[in-house]
């Protein structure tokens, strides 16, 4: 190759192999073209790999295949810095076990669901990925029944305190949570929060201790018609983007004059349990303060 090529400027090259698609044989092609294309290639073939939309047991192989590449060339590991696992029911117990034990020292974005039956043994490694020094925001669904999610106070305690954007779509068991020990807590900037079968409100409150919400700017709230949102552990005053969702008559964020700083207001009526009152109730308020916007 001629030394004076542009492609042997490295950013020209990052460049222009990020136009290449992902996946597709032309990123491993180039790979192969010469050693300087490698760690561009290898970059962006590893940066975001999705294991998803998978059935059983294609699953398997594929995941074993990722990992035996990341143990037998560690460079890879650092190379991830997005991970999207689809959901825990795809893989064995012994497969999600020594992927788990895979440090991943770059890794910024995780996405996982724990649905369905899940085993304890299956589901006991997996808090390990949350703790990730690295890890700047979790997209987290824990809908099983049988998992250790009955007790979700084992999955936050293990949420690294990097972590500043969050979302997380739980079932609360009847299993009571207790604030954490440790006053090391994620200091979230953005939340975004589904909830379902929540039997006492208050169940709520010793989850949200969990995060130190001061610095909070978004929130979206899509919770059942039997949850009341604690507002007042939220600074307020910091929030620019409130996302909210109104189930019934009953559901209220409170008066919108307390949202000092709003620049965005999203509301979502239950056609079921919603009436048009309360849209209109809704609008008049955001008027009065300012108007932002309402959809």
């Amino acid at each position: 190759m001629d030394r004076q090529t542009p492609l042997n400027v490295p950013e020209v090259l990052d460049h222009c192999i990020s136009f290449v698609p992902i996946p597709s044989a032309d990123l491993l092609a180039c790979s192969l073209v010469a050693h300087s294309w490698v760690y561009a290639a290898q970059s962006r073939l590893f940066r975001a790999p999705h294991i998803t939309n998978i059935r059983f047991p294609y699953n398997q192989e594929i995941i074993r295949r990722f990992h035996s590449s990341l143990v037998s060339s560690r460079h890879l590991v650092g190379l991830v810095r997005e991970l999207d696992l689809g959901s825990t029911f795809m893989f064995d117990s012994a497969t999600i076990a020594a992927f788990c034990k895979v440090s991943f020292t770059h890794l910024e974005c995780l996405t996982l669901g724990m649905h369905g039956r899940v085993p304890k043994e299956q589901a006991s490694p997996i808090p390990s990925l949350f703790s990730a020094a690295s890890l700047r925001r979790l997209e987290v669904s824990v809908l099983s029944v049988d998992c250790f999610i009955s007790d979700c106070q084992h999955l936050l305690k293990h949420f690294s305190p990097a972590i500043q954007h969050l979302d997380m779509h739980f079932n609360l068991s009847t299993k009571s949570i207790h604030p954490p020990a440790d006053t090391s807590v994620p200091t979230l900037t953005s939340l975004r929060l589904w909830v379902d079968s929540i039997r006492e409100p208050a169940a709520l409150d010793p989850v949200l201790s969990y995060f130190n919400l001061s610095e909070l700017k978004a929130i979206c709230i899509d919770a059942s018609s039997d949850v009341t949102f604690p507002w007042n552990k939220i600074a307020l005053d910091t929030i620019q983007i409130l996302d909210v969702s109104i189930m019934d008559e009953s559901t209220t964020f409170g008066d919108l004059g307390r949202f000092a700083n709003l620049r965005f207001l999203r509301v979502r009526i239950d056609p079921e349990g919603g009436r048009p009152s309360t849209a209109v109730s809704i609008l008049q308020m955001a008027a009065r303060y300012g108007g932002p916007n309402a959809h």
